[in-house]
């Protein structure tokens, strides 16, 4: 059996960690979308604002998600209508248009290796030479040969459990 690097060992421990989190997001949308109960507070909220001239207008806080950038969740507040009803229509039609379009933008398919890529030219400029060095060529010999053709959206947490 081959020897794997503790930079390797501590690179696929991290990554098994990110997927597990993302794993634990998803759960959770879907788990809100088949009508089960949450921790999270109200999604969806109507509230009632006085202007300084005395005049009454509504506004709405939606969740639309959770940001696959950030992995945080997303609301959505608008507000400056006249009626309830009105603010329940906007909130109503964004949520239809969540539900249809999604919120946030598909991102586009990259392989592993042009992630790597990327981010070896900003790790670069954080470290001395003999580091860096060190670093890419562990990856070079175990991360690149197991992850480098894969899209990133496909890997997941037992293929970097099996790696490490």
């Amino acid at each position: 059996m081959r020897e794997v690097s503790s930079f390797a060992r501590h690179f696929f421990s991290f990554l098994a960690t990110l997927l597990e989190t993302t794993y634990k997001h998803a759960h959770t949308i879907l788990f809100f979308r088949l009508g089960g109960e949450t921790n999270r507070k109200d999604t969806q909220m109507i509230k009632q604002y006085q202007l300084k001239d005395g005049s009454v207008r509504y506004s709405y806080i939606a969740y639309v998600g959770i940001d696959p950038l950030t992995g945080k969740e997303k609301r959505v507040k608008k507000s400056g209508f006249k009626t309830q009803k009105e603010a329940r229509i906007a909130e109503s039609q964004l949520l239809l248009k969540v539900e249809q379009d999604g919120f946030f933008d598909k991102p586009d398919r990259i392989t592993f290796e042009e992630v790597y890529k990327i981010w070896l030219e900003h790790y670069k400029n954080t470290v001395k030479a003999s580091t860096y060095a060190r670093q890419k060529a562990q990856a070079d010999l175990h991360i690149i040969p197991a992850f480098g053709a894969c899209y990133v959206d496909k890997i997941s947490l037992p293929m970097c459990q099996k790696q490490a």
